[in-house]
């Protein structure tokens, strides 16, 4: 006997598919008209494309998500067109296909480059904007064409010297170790203080990195974008500070960059006493003024901005070392 209930409820559900079917394929063909017809905005508000876009896409809480694979799965793609577009996962990089191979757009800039092993010692590696840095101060002994770098305890040696040179703060290894070593502009200027592939900022690559830094109110302190210099310095170390926004106030508000930039103090170059161990850090450039002076980046305790200023060139300031 036939359950004329239940097939009127499947002829129910078949027209519900049906309709649905219907829907899909009428909204598909509409979509199909549009677009072929005239350019096409998407957006939760309606808005009207630029002429010149055959998509444009308007969003203020979401974006474009391109295709995400790894190198193996970016090369079994069968006759990538020319143009086609990825975001590739191995080398964290997008990119595009032009004539034949595969280019990359953007990339990481510590793309491939974790750690770097120098002299004995692994360096950690941080990615601020466009740069990649190295993520602790320097302390080699030797350049990187393996000779030695003169280890100067002396404070008249120290401040006669006009050839490379380096020390640890109050001439305690144990300094080293933690702070990185001082050197003197003289062994900066060698071009060959920092691991190969490497080097030691100029005074613009510098002021690219607090640019940055000044562009995005996440690394401020407050509404002010010159008080960035909590987002490079540690969360360790500092003297602490009652001044608002400076370094030394609330430790652990600091370094949302990973640059964790450490107060290791300086050498003077004019009696070879060191001080500001706590307070100050230090940071040479390559570009020189003149004959007696370089530029340098630096920290204070107390302070909320990075520093720029020129100094002696027989100082001893610690080095951060940026990728080529």
């Amino acid at each position: 006997m036939i359950n004329f209930v239940q097939l009127n409820h499947k002829k129910d559900k078949d027209m519900i598919k049906l309709k649905e079917l219907v829907i899909i394929i009428s909204s598909m063909v509409i979509m199909s008209a549009q677009m072929n017809g005239q350019n096409v905005g998407i957006g939760a508000n309606t808005f009207t494309p630029d002429n010149s876009a055959l998509l444009e896409l308007q969003s203020t809480n979401s974006g474009l998500l391109l295709p995400r694979m790894t190198t193996a799965q970016r090369d079994a793609i069968s006759n990538p067109a020319q143009s086609l577009l990825i975001f590739n996962t191995t080398t964290k990089c997008f990119e595009t296909y032009v004539d034949g191979q595969w280019k990359p757009l953007w990339c990481d800039p510590c793309s491939g480059v974790s750690t770097v092993t120098y002299d004995g010692v692994t360096y950690n590696t941080v990615a601020i904007g466009n740069q990649c840095w190295l993520k602790e101060n320097l302390r080699t002994t030797k350049y990187n064409d393996g000779t030695s770098i003169t280890n100067v305890t002396d404070n008249a040696t120290w401040k006669s010297t006009t050839s490379g040179a380096y020390c640890c703060y109050g001439n305690s290894s144990s300094n080293c170790s933690t702070y990185g070593a001082l050197y003197n502009w003289y062994a900066v200027n060698t071009g060959k203080l920092c691991p190969s592939g490497w080097h030691v900022p100029s005074d613009d690559e510098w002021t690219t990195l607090t640019n940055y830094l000044s562009a995005y109110s996440t690394y401020w302190c407050g509404s002010n974008s010159s008080y960035i210099a909590k987002s490079l310095a540690s969360t360790t170390s500092w003297n602490s500070s009652t001044t608002t926004c400076a370094v030394g106030n609330n430790l652990l508000a600091n370094n949302s960059t990973g640059f964790s930039a450490l107060p290791g103090g300086f050498r003077d170059g004019s009696g070879g006493s060191f001080s500001n161990f706590g307070n100050f850090g230090y940071w040479w450039s390559s570009t020189e003024i003149d004959g007696s002076y370089a530029w340098d980046r630096r920290l204070s305790s107390n302070g909320a901005n990075v520093n720029r200023s020129n100094r002696p060139k027989r100082h001893g300031f610690s080095v951060r070392c940026l990728r080529d």
